[in-house]
């Protein structure tokens, strides 16, 4: 097994952290998702939800630091098709739980990153909302 120094590329699943210390956790390496034939029913609902989110974060000043969400939209990338399902719930978890925070979510990420399907990250996800 490899051990990583700081600037290399995931070589190995198993490998050093900044303190040294060894994790032998195993990390699973998804491809791209491919887009379907037709736009998932639930990312479809979810997607004027998001919109209406945004309005109100900006509306009610949540936003820690002027222009935080549009900062975090750019970090994210545009908001994935309804065709990927998987892609939307993840980068609706990354929108609305923030790093750093914006504190007006649940905190789903945990629960998103760890779903079986990509109907039940797009649920956790509905729930953040």
């Amino acid at each position: 097994e490899e051990v990583l120094e700081s600037g290399d590329e995931m070589k190995s699943e198993v490998g050093r952290v900044g303190d040294g210390a060894w994790v032998d956790e195993t990390v699973e390496w998804l491809e791209d998702e491919e887009a379907r034939d037709e736009p998932d029913l639930e990312v479809l609902k979810l997607q004027p939800l998001v919109e209406q989110w945004k309005n109100l974060v900006r509306s009610k000043g949540r936003e820690r630091t002027e222009g935080q969400l549009e900062y975090i939209q750019s970090v994210l990338g545009p908001q994935p098709p309804a065709t990927k399902p998987w892609s939307f719930a993840l980068w609706l978890a990354g929108l609305i739980n923030p790093l750093p925070a914006l504190g007006v979510a649940l905190e789903i990420r945990p629960a998103v990153l760890s779903a079986d399907s990509a109907a039940e990250a797009l649920e956790v996800a509905g729930y953040g909302l």
